[in-house]
């Protein structure tokens, strides 16, 4: 059985021996008194009894401990002034789930922002800080954008687009604590304060800062979309970042303040042409080149950009191979069943590609493709 190193404070107090058993002491239990335990506690003199040499506390220099008070009116102000300052620790979190009112004084360190963030949105923050910021990426380090720059983005401004990443940012963690209705308001605030933003002042005559900020709106209101399956304006909010990522200075994509930015922001796009793909013709499109820095995994991606850039051209480029493959034929026979057979075979992609959007899974017949008076090709 495990002992404790000191007597239990009940003992103490009654000066006589204590067993020291853990966790409770069994002198307590037998002679049926509540056990104080074995914690620390603050030390305070003796009251003096006469019976044993008391403790002396001697302060040398008076001055030196006034010198670190802070005084009021001739007054001493203390940190905790009452016992509901510490009781922050107290909450649970079912309180918060529920949406109850916070009556308690909050944890969260008061940010020098110029709207007043009440009790139950800096939980929310806090909830998001914690939790959410460090599920939405595979290494949690100092190179999480979700903690480290869009929450100081959020707080570091009165601009509308800043308000506007706060309150989608209170909307994902509502609907994160399952509860969406909350959420939608939330969502539906950002949305209104992103969009009078852009009708107060044209995009193309902010500063770079202020642009950035909108774009970061427009990525967090995608970024809820992915979080609430009801949502289905993600593309809308992902397209509105992309016109505004298109017009931020490439000095600006280049410094280290957008090294979270760039990547959080190909990633939604690139996975986004499954669903959308995009037109384009053979040369728009790159292959990525090998390089140290663009082979380094990226936390919010889960892999390197050269992976995210091989995965956004690789149904371009198996319809390349194939049309590549179809016009060498051609140029080596000259039938007419080639060019036939190609222009179906574009046909056939172009209608797979509008038959993307519809959740249901449609065979596309080439035969129905082929317009009147035109050709059918010849399978030999």
């Amino acid at each position: 059985m495990s002992v404790a190193p000191v007597n239990c404070w009940t003992c103490k107090q009654r000066k006589v021996g204590c067993d020291r058993t853990l966790p409770t002491c069994l002198n307590c239990k037998k002679g049926k008194r509540e056990c104080q335990g074995y914690g620390l506690r603050l030390a305070w003199p003796d009251k003096q009894d006469g019976r044993r040499k008391q403790k002396r506390y001697v302060v040398r220099d008076q001055s030196a401990q006034e010198r670190y008070l802070y005084r009021r009116d001739g007054n001493l102000i203390f940190l905790n002034t009452l016992i509901e300052d510490l009781d922050g620790s107290k909450l649970c979190m079912q309180d918060l789930i529920r949406g109850n009112s916070i009556k308690v004084s909050s944890q969260v360190p008061t940010p020098l922002y110029p709207y007043a963030i009440n009790e139950q949105d800096g939980m929310l923050l806090q909830h998001y800080d914690l939790k959410i910021a460090r599920i939405t990426t595979t290494i949690d380090d100092e190179s999480n954008g979700f903690r480290l720059a869009l929450l100081p983005m959020a707080l570091s401004s009165c601009d509308l687009s800043a308000c506007s990443i706060l309150y989608t940012t209170l909307a994902v963690a509502c609907y994160h604590l399952g509860r969406p209705q909350e959420a939608l308001k939330h969502k539906t605030r950002a949305i209104r304060d992103l969009s009078s933003s852009l009708a107060n002042t044209s995009i193309h005559t902010m500063d770079s800062v202020t642009k950035t900020r909108h774009f970061a709106a427009s990525m967090m209101l995608c970024v809820y979309g992915v979080f609430d399956e009801s949502d289905t304006a993600w593309y809308t909010h992902l397209a509105g970042a992309k016109s505004v990522y298109d017009i931020i200075p490439e000095a600006v994509k280049s410094d280290v303040s957008f090294e979270f930015l760039e990547p959080w922001f190909q990633y939604h796009y690139i996975f986004s042409q499954y669903t959308y793909p995009p037109v384009r013709n053979v040369y728009q499109i790159t292959l990525p080149d090998k390089d140290p820095k663009t082979s380094t995994i990226i936390g919010v991606l889960g892999c390197s950009t050269e992976v995210l850039n091989l995965i956004g051209v690789t149904e371009d480029e198996d319809r390349i191979r194939i049309l590549d493959l179809m016009e060498a034929s051609g140029s080596r026979r000259r039938i007419g069943n080639y060019s036939i057979i190609v222009g179906l075979v574009k046909a056939v992609w172009k209608r797979q590609d509008l038959l993307n959007d519809d959740k249901a899974k449609k065979q596309v017949d080439w035969r129905d493709l082929v317009q009147d008076g035109g050709y059918m090709p010849s399978f030999i």
